[in-house]
């Protein structure tokens, strides 16, 4: 029996691939036992700091060198997601994510780049799935910030969304731009969100999700490698004095689990590798969300 570990959870498993074709690593990347797998890993993440198991760790520069490197080495084509991961990292250009006070905010972009390398080492080998997640939030952040940089006049927020969603489809395909578009929050006016209750949002939120993954496993996997990132390190942002900000926002991603499990009971997984890292990503954000709302002592 061979063992192999999956490198962006750090889990010794079982490997079921075709010999050769295992998304964890070659042949000579799998062992007899899981000690044996578990002492290798831990030898090559400290030799080589870009394979360190934790996306969270890596800087923007970092990630975009792993989501290369290993998106190559799976076959997707090199220029093409390098072009995608420059056109998405200029969109995002001066937005950041949340941070503690005490600590550097991180560039937005480390966002998508995280869910683009999590998809492939869930076993995702569709270059379309990838792109999407490259640009999932680009369309529903960015789009007014395009028109504007390049003098493009649009009436609406939402005219602006469909200008940066016909640049997409052009340059990577209809298919991409579908992705995308449901990988995006409709748009609301800020006076529409500030007329809404947060059970309102939640469950504009969880229908959203439900509508967009429903019969579509390529959106599904984007959108919950996107929560994976978002909700299984919610507990991250717990420090004093944000605590019920956190709880808020776990009780709205909570909400969306059941969809996935729903929609993955109905229309299953046929690859046996990414049925068993989906199934590992709902558990673990499901976990993570439990510890926030129902803390133990």
């Amino acid at each position: 029996m061979a063992y192999h570990i999956n490198p962006n959870s750090g889990s010794v498993g079982k490997c079921r691939a075709d010999a050769g074709n295992c998304p964890f690593g070659p042949v000579e990347d799998h062992y007899d036992s899981p000690a044996s797998a578990r002492l290798a890993f831990e030898k090559k993440m400290s030799a080589n700091p870009l394979d360190r198991s934790t996306l969270k760790s890596l800087t923007a520069d970092e990630l975009r060198a792993v989501l290369l490197k290993e998106a190559t080495e799976i076959g997707l084509d090199p220029k093409k997601i390098a072009k995608a991961s420059l056109f998405a990292k200029e969109l995002h250009r001066g937005q950041f994510r949340s941070a503690a006070p005490w600590e550097e905010r991180p560039a937005y972009i480390t966002h998508p780049y995280r869910n683009s390398i999590r998809l492939i080492r869930w076993g995702c080998k569709d270059q379309n799935v990838i792109l999407g997640a490259i640009f999932h939030d680009t369309v529903e952040d960015c789009a007014e910030k395009y028109c504007d940089a390049r003098g493009i006049q649009y009436s609406s927020p939402q005219e602006a969304r469909d200008i940066l969603l016909a640049k997409i489809r052009k340059d990577y395909g209809k298919r991409v731009a579908e992705i995308v578009l449901k990988l995006s929050n409709p748009y609301q006016s800020d006076e529409e969100r500030a007329a809404m209750t947060i059970e309102q949002k939640n469950s504009d939120y969880a229908f959203h999700v439900e509508e967009a993954i429903k019969d579509d496993h390529d959106v599904l996997l984007g959108k919950l490698s996107d929560l994976h990132d978002n909700a299984a390190s919610l507990h991250h942002t717990a420090w004093p004095g944000r605590e019920k900000q956190t709880k808020k926002q776990a009780t709205k991603y909570m909400q969306t689990m059941p969809a996935f499990r729903t929609e993955l009971a109905r229309n299953p997984l046929k690859d046996p590798v990414l049925r068993k890292s989906t199934f590992d990503s709902i558990v673990l954000i499901e976990d993570r969300l439990r510890d926030i709302l129902e803390p133990k002592g």
